[in-house]
């Protein structure tokens, strides 16, 4: 059942593709989603024809913006109702290798819908005049939904696309659905011959970025864990109970990169974030990793990581170092002296034994007194 709100627009949709002798359906995760009774704002629409003329129509009619992105007929819609629709020709997809991108070719419905990642995202619905509303379900869809399980179309799915495997646990949780039998054999199967690690850095980011956005984190993670997908995004990621303090991603990934302790550093450069955000979450781990004050002023975001990691530090040990190198220089000492006594500093500001400036000009001279009786 399409959304109320939304039907008006989709019958128009529909009468404009039957003028051109197009048949289009609202396919995969929205049509889960409408049946589900789940509000969606994002909807694939896969047509059997050109989908140019259609989007042309939402820009003349309907104000809309659209980005083409190939020559093969996708394009996202953005409409003024809110709507984010993702054009797609009715396709095919043929996987030369594992983990490949696949080759493309114009195709049916049938082989459409097939060539998706789960029986329950499977399932179109016509938005055609004759036939609106018209579910079509040659997968089995509608079984799997109000089975709650995730299955795979095929034995190959891991096989050919393992960031599948991430998708399915992450819908497992979300939905906390079972995941069917054969697919849990064969996703532990894909596991085993270490299939998501043919992936590259990007995509199993993005996977894991898609995680970090999703409500039901504790659940994925404990799913990730089972299935040791975990260790593929990378070696000893785990849960961590401060993941649920917060639903902002970037927030998350800082906390993920704290609690891998030494490694929390090479965690942040593996992603291949932007530089300036693998810079933010950097410096909140290294202030974390290294027990010392931070060398200059935190950022909303380093603040949020590194209290929600930790609630207990005190207000000292998220502070910018007091005071600089060349006031301990002004105290007479220098070379390695300097950085020794500074780094001193930071770590006594980190515990609260330094709790303002005079607290470590006092802390200095009296390192200065101690070294000159030596």
């Amino acid at each position: 059942m399409i959304e109320k709100k939304y039907v008006k627009f989709f019958k128009e949709l529909g009468e404009e593709a039957d003028r051109h002798k197009i048949k289009v359906w609202l396919v995969g995760g929205a049509v889960r989603d409408f049946y589900l009774g789940r509000k969606t704002q994002d909807v694939d629409i896969t047509v059997e024809g050109d989908s140019k003329v259609l989007i042309d129509f939402l820009i003349k009619f309907h104000g809309a913006e659209a980005q083409e992105f190939d020559d093969f007929g996708t394009a996202r819609v953005k409409l003024k109702n809110g709507l984010k629709l993702d054009f797609v020709r009715a396709r095919k997809e043929v996987y030369l290798k594992p983990a490949a991108l696949p080759k493309v070719s114009p195709s049916t419905i049938d082989k459409d819908l097939f060539r998706r990642d789960f029986t329950a995202n499977a399932w179109a619905l016509s938005i055609n005049g004759a036939t609106f509303g018209v579910y079509y379900d040659p997968f089995k869809a509608k079984q799997s939904i109000d089975k709650k399980q995730i299955k795979v179309l095929h034995d190959k799915s891991f096989i050919d696309d393992p960031t599948r495997a991430y998708r399915a646990v992450r819908f497992a949780g979300r939905f906390n659905w079972t995941i069917e039998k054969n697919t849990k054999w064969l996703l532990k199967n894909a596991s085993k011959a270490a299939l998501p690690s043919l992936l590259s850095r990007e995509r199993l980011r993005a996977e894991l970025i898609k995680i970090l956005e999703e409500k039901e984190i504790r659940k994925i993670f404990k799913f990730l864990q089972e299935y040791d997908l975990n260790n593929f995004i990378f070696p000893k990621l785990k849960w961590h109970n401060s993941l649920t303090k917060t639903k902002n991603v970037n927030v998350r990934l800082g906390i993920l990169a704290c609690s891998l302790g030494a490694q929390g550093g090479d965690f942040i450069e593996s992603l291949h974030l932007p530089r300036a955000l693998s810079q933010e979450l950097y410096g909140a781990w290294e202030v974390v990793n290294s027990s010392m004050a931070p060398l200059k002023e935190l950022t909303g975001t380093q603040l949020e990581i590194i209290k929600k990691f930790n609630p207990k530090f005190c207000k000292a040990a998220l502070t910018a170092v007091f005071i600089t190198g060349g006031k301990i220089a002004e105290q007479g000492f220098n070379g390695k002296e300097i950085t020794s006594v500074f780094n001193e500093l930071r770590r006594a500001q980190f515990k609260g034994a330094v709790k303002n400036k005079n607290a470590a000009l006092k802390f200095i001279k009296n390192k200065k007194h101690i070294s000159n009786v030596i």
